[in-house]
């Protein structure tokens, strides 16, 4: 199933001429002569060590993404002894299998990882990658959408070894808080499926959360319906290509303003250089209190020209939201 490495044809490739031109002045931590079965796995290079243009552009991707994440990562090492990580919605679980490559050879640290997606084909695949790279005492995978997320029992049935019950009597709660997950993660779910990864990250109180959104169309159906009564969005309204450019921006305000609002530091940062892809925007949240009046008073204003128009997240947050609407 997977390509055989030729080492002696990868260290002989990588001469250091090559090396130069890959990387220049940028600093990459993952690279092709040091890491090269875990980019073979993954498809980002070939077997004898030569990458295409293809290979080459995504590989700067994920190295930019790594550089960007790695100073949180490196604080949630600090303040867990065992990190606890959930991807949703992930796919090839190839950013699950970058953070397991990155806490075991760039910053070794105990760390257990639960990657959840709907199509059971390509969970199985995921998990026979991390066999085949000798992560899987690491990395667990299971078939679970995000509309049914369920993280204590994700926990318990695939790292029971870590599962531990209090030894005195706490809430559900109280066990949630105390085993939840440290960072979930969970890139390009489609449309609602971002709102719903957002709200089972918050739900489980986590202290990071990092979600690239896509396919942000909601909001755009219900500007289809009010062409003409729109107000000063009444242009946008009526424009198809202004309308969905502009509903993805207004939704992903929407989520970082809840987020704030709800007690999450958060920003919308560039996470691939915008030459590679469009799909670019990462929202990067860390907890840090309760709630946030001010944000909470912002997403009220944005929400007035929004032309009456909600997204998932609204509605899935709407008891938290109504639960501080007298402070506001």
């Amino acid at each position: 199933m997977f390509k055989s490495i030729d080492q002696a044809a990868v260290t002989k490739y990588w001469t250091a001429e090559r090396k130069k031109q890959l990387v220049g002045s940028k600093k990459l931590l993952l690279l092709p002569w040091e890491a090269p079965d875990v980019l073979v796995t993954m498809d980002l290079m070939n077997p004898e060590g030569s990458l295409t243009r293809s290979q080459t552009k995504k590989l700067l991707q994920v190295n930019h993404m790594l550089g960007l994440l790695r100073p949180t990562l490196h604080q949630l090492a600090k303040e867990h002894a065992l990190l606890r990580i959930a991807e949703g919605a992930a796919g090839n679980s190839y950013v699950s299998l970058l953070l397991a490559w990155y806490f075991t050879a760039i910053e070794p640290h105990p760390v257990m990882i639960i990657a959840t997606d709907s199509n059971p084909k390509v969970v199985a695949q995921s998990e026979a990658r991390a066999r085949h790279l000798g992560l899987g005492s690491i990395m667990r995978f299971a078939c679970q959408g995000l509309e049914s997320f369920d993280w204590p029992s994700l926990f318990q049935s695939l790292f029971p070894e870590h599962w531990s019950v209090s030894a005195k009597e706490e809430s559900k709660e109280e066990q949630l808080k105390r085993l939840r997950p440290h960072f979930f993660v969970t890139l390009h779910a489609c449309d609602s499926l971002s709102c719903k990864a957002i709200y089972h990250a918050m739900d489980l109180k986590v202290d990071v959360l990092a979600i690239a959104p896509c396919c942000q169309a909601e909001l755009a159906a219900q500007w289809k319906e009010l062409p003409n009564s729109g107000g000063a969005m009444r242009a946008v309204f009526a424009s198809p290509q202004l309308r969905r450019a502009i509903a993805a921006d207004f939704t992903d305000t929407i989520r970082v303003l809840l987020m704030r609002g709800l007690g999450y530091d958060c920003e919308a940062i560039e996470f691939v250089p915008s030459e590679h892809t469009p799909k670019n925007r990462l929202l990067l949240a860390q907890r840090r209190r309760q709630y946030e009046l001010k944000s909470l008073r912002e997403y009220q204003d944005f929400k007035t020209i929004c032309g009456g128009g909600a997204i998932e997240l609204e509605r899935l947050l709407d008891q938290q939201i109504q639960s501080y609407a007298e402070k506001i």
